[in-house]
């Protein structure tokens, strides 16, 4: 894949990420919740501009099925704590996604992205987990892995 290529994926998972952030919304009351994910949606937004412009004729204008598919809640949002777990397994995936991706990339502008956008969505996860009253060691891994990365493969066909 090229760098335009993984762009467009990472496009689409933001983009992805945005429309279960909206869909979570309906369960979000308390005004710290609410607050965090109109903020967090923002953040999504921006991302997903800026990969758009990295990947050129490869940019998506709206999230591949596949990615909201692997990012939907198994189980339906009922209240806050619903939400906000949902969100914070988004995040994590999205963590997760970036940094696998980091590995594949080699122009500086693309590598300069994911190197800024990927602590981002570690934050939005560590604030996601406290709303949630998660352990400190639950919000801050020892290192940033891949498990539970959205792939480019699967995806390919949307």
């Amino acid at each position: 894949m090229s760098d335009a290529e993984v762009a467009a994926f990472l496009q689409g998972v933001e983009l992805a990420a945005v429309a279960v952030y909206q869909q979570a919304s309906a369960v979000l009351g308390s005004p710290a919740a609410v607050a965090s994910a109109q903020s967090f949606v923002a953040h999504h937004r921006a991302h997903a501009r800026a990969f758009g412009e990295l990947a050129g004729g490869f940019a998506v204008v709206v999230a591949p099925e596949a990615a909201l598919d692997a990012l939907q809640p198994v189980a339906p949002l009922v209240s806050e704590h619903d939400g906000l777990t949902l969100l914070s397994a988004v995040e994590a995936r999205l963590a997760a996604t970036q940094h696998a991706m980091l590995g594949r990339l080699t122009s500086t502008p693309s590598i300069a992205l994911v190197a800024t956008t990927l602590p981002v969505e570690c934050q939005h996860g560590v604030v996601l987990g406290t709303l949630l009253s998660q352990p400190l060691a639950q919000l801050v891994p020892t290192t940033q892995g891949d498990d539970g990365r959205l792939t480019p493969q699967p995806l390919a066909g949307s």
